[in-house]
């Protein structure tokens, strides 16, 4: 729709010339290397704390259930098992 030759202004990037055009792919490096890493980092921690935090609400529920059971769960292999 627009060939280059007879619309030189009309291609992407035209507007730009060279340091501008140098910003705008150091951005895009920037934004696509360390700030995905940052982000990654980020959700990689939350998601250990919610390991974490599900880990200690399943051994409460455990232990809640062998308090429950007779003599304390004993001969249950679950609650045996708790200490470890």
């Amino acid at each position: 729709m627009f060939p280059s030759v007879s619309n030189p202004l009309m291609q992407p990037y035209a507007a730009f010339n060279q340091p501008e055009l140098m910003t705008i792919i150091i951005e895009n490096l920037v934004g696509k290397y360390l700030i995905a890493k940052a982000f990654s980092a980020t959700n990689a921690a939350a998601r250990e704390r919610a390991e974490a935090a599900a880990r200690e609400e399943v051994r409460q529920t455990i232990v809640q259930y062998c308090a429950g059971q007779p003599n304390g769960g004993a001969g249950i292999k679950i609650c045996e098992n708790l200490g470890q």
